[in-house]
């Protein structure tokens, strides 16, 4: 009985990790609002700041040794819509990829990233060579994808753009659902990766607004 307590206890306990987590939620709420009010360039910086947080509450976790159950599950959870939903209606909503293939390539896509964390949810980092692996691509590509979408868009015709954009999409759902490892990066690639993505979405925004 006593064990069936202590477990409990665990799964209904936050600590600072799983706050930041929640902070993470809220900057992803909020980058959604933006994307659906059609305020592109915030809504991207907003998401920028919430994978930034995403980053962070890992960091804390380890360093605090707070690692739990409950912090993973929710840190998938979280991952769901700054990685896959708000990628998959930005490309939706900016790129007018409103017709019905398209429509189900982006289903596709949700789909296969919503396989893939509820697959590590359950087996987790994969050891080669002494190294720590994501099994299978891992959703956070899918953030800095926009960024590449929206460099190239202006160089190619429309018809040209939504093939690439949709044949890319294909390729990121098929590399998710597979088992090759990724390597994962180091803290440092981490947070370099991230500032190149809010100094880029700041760039767009104050671009935007002159």
């Amino acid at each position: 009985m006593s064990q069936v307590i202590n477990v409990s206890k665990k799964l209904t306990t936050l600590n600072i990790a799983d706050i930041l987590t929640f902070g993470t939620l809220l900057f992803a709420w909020l980058a959604i609002i933006s994307l659906l009010n059609n305020i592109f360039e915030l809504s991207l910086l907003l998401i920028f700041v919430s994978f930034a947080l995403d980053i962070f509450d890992g960091v804390v976790a380890r360093c605090l040794d707070n690692s739990s159950d409950l912090g993973r599950f929710l840190d998938g959870q979280v991952d769901t819509l700054v990685h896959l939903l708000f990628t998959a209606l930005f490309i939706y909503k900016y790129f007018h990829l409103t017709d019905i293939i398209s429509i189900l390539i982006l289903f596709i896509f949700l789909a296969a990233g919503i396989f893939r964390l509820a697959r590590f949810n359950l087996v987790g980092f994969v050891k080669k060579n002494e190294a720590t692996h994501y099994p299978g691509l891992p959703v956070f590509v899918n953030n800095f994808l926009i960024l590449i979408l929206l460099f190239i868009f202006s160089f190619l015709s429309y018809p040209t753009f939504k093939l690439a954009v949709l044949l890319a999409l294909g390729l990121i759902s098929y590399l998710m659902v597979q088992k090759t490892p990724v390597p994962k990066p180091n803290v440092y690639l981490a947070i370099l990766a991230v500032s190149v993505g809010l100094i880029s979405s700041l760039w767009l925004l104050i671009n935007h607004a002159i």
